[in-house]
């Protein structure tokens, strides 16, 4: 069973998300309700949530460590052992927050919790200050894993799942997407 530690890089770690507070549990919670008696969420992600249940629900990652890439990327996610294609690597975790221009200005420990109305997300997981290992994952546009929303249990998970097989002390890297480039310029591997 995977023991997770205690932090890394002095960022505190989370198994699994965190809510700011029960309020903000209780929207997404109806959020997802509303998208599952909508349709929103296909077949394959219903079945992928599923499939991936105990890898969610235990907080697994398949021996992933991080380190130091350079001076201009800072620090990246690396594979501690070979990892298949479509495996799953790693949940992103951090606090959930309701989305906001100001907690968006210069915070790159953010992705948008998915809905049923793209384009007018209303929460986002930010692991600025506490998340795992997903939150050093950075920017390719040739990745070898890619970012995935699955239904599980009343709850959106986002995971992280390998494109191709991974070998042992690869860095692992998936495309951040247009939306987070506008204004910035991107440094990538």
């Amino acid at each position: 069973m995977f023991k997770p530690p205690l932090e890394i890089c002095g960022v505190p770690y989370l198994i699994h998300l965190k809510f700011e507070s029960p309020a903000i549990e209780a929207a997404v919670l109806k959020q997802n309700a509303r998208a599952l008696r909508s349709g929103f969420f296909s077949e394959e992600k219903l079945w992928q949530g599923q499939y991936y249940r105990a890898e969610i629900l235990n907080g697994f990652c398949p021996g992933l460590y991080v380190e130091k890439v350079n001076s201009s990327i800072g620090w990246g996610v690396f594979a501690g052992q070979a990892i298949e294609k479509h495996s799953f690597v790693i949940e992103y975790t951090g606090l959930m927050r309701k989305r906001n221009r100001r907690l968006i200005a210069g915070n790159n420990y953010l992705l948008r919790y998915p809905n049923a109305e793209p384009g007018a997300e209303k929460f986002t997981v930010d692991a600025e200050k506490e998340g795992n290992y997903s939150r050093f994952i950075n920017h390719s546009f040739e990745p070898n894993i890619e970012i995935a929303s699955v239904f599980l249990d009343g709850m959106v998970h986002i995971l992280f799942l390998t494109l191709k097989k991974i070998e042992k002390g690869a860095q692992l890297c998936c495309n951040y997407g247009e939306d987070y480039w506008k204004g910035i310029a991107p440094l990538s591997l």
